[in-house]
């Protein structure tokens, strides 16, 4: 449901949180209601750079609703705030599984790509430069649709 970075008890504030103006608070709001309860990873990091860029990561990896390309309501792709996430992470993941999970996720947006004939160095880049969710890219481009090709 949301990815962030955090610090000290962060990621429990949302759950007592009465505001329902944002979309993130009212789906919230509505899982709670109806018996669900969040998971809550924590992943200690050892620098706020490593935080941001792990939170980034799983953010691309996992997608967000407003790009059409996730669940997550993640407005932005990175973001200081709480750190969970609804049954993505699995309970107890190991190190290795996470590292396993990072590399995917940079593997996934970092492979070049030709959109209508303009190479990108990743899928976000060009996402980001054409409007196209990083999913319509890749499919269209595994596919090798005409404009969409992986270089």
């Amino acid at each position: 449901m949301y990815v962030g970075k955090g610090s000290g008890g962060r990621a429990y504030q949302h759950l007592k949180c009465s505001e329902t103006t944002k979309l993130f608070h009212r789906k919230l709001h509505s899982l709670l209601k109806r018996g669900y309860q969040p998971t809550i990873k924590i992943f200690p990091k050892a620098s706020e750079r490593e935080a941001l860029d792990f939170e980034e990561t799983l953010i691309a990896y996992i997608g967000r609703f407003v790009k059409g390309d996730g669940p997550l309501l993640n407005i932005r792709s990175s973001s200081p705030s709480v750190t969970s996430c609804f049954n993505k992470v699995p309970p107890g993941a190991s190190t290795e599984q996470l590292i396993l999970m990072r590399a995917k996720a940079i593997e996934k947006t970092s492979q070049r790509v030709s959109v209508n004939g303009v190479v990108y160095d990743s899928i976000a880049k060009a996402s980001s430069a054409t409007g196209f969710s990083r999913k319509t890219i890749t499919k269209r481009a595994k596919i090798s649709a005409p404009g969409f090709m992986f270089v």
